[in-house]
């Protein structure tokens, strides 16, 4: 089993204030409990200061995700 956050969005007014960091680790509580193997996060491409932020908790790049619109 796995946790998978889709988007993790911190309004810019309350950046840097520990708001994300406290919902991955409640995250990362939820998926020990749950006995997971992994937490995936996406996140858009454009959200570069958000990849850092990611990397300095442990995580890792690891996939492209691919979208197509239906209409």
């Amino acid at each position: 089993p796995i946790v998978e956050v889709e988007e993790l969005f911190v309004q810019e007014e309350h950046r840097r204030k520990g708001i994300a960091e406290k919902l991955l680790d409640r995250a990362l509580g939820f998926a020990k409990e749950k006995d997971c193997q992994y937490i995936f996060l996406g996140s858009s491409k454009e959200r570069v200061d958000a990849h850092t932020f990611y990397k300095t908790l442990g995580f890792d790049e690891y996939a492209f995700h691919y979208r197509r619109k239906v209409n």
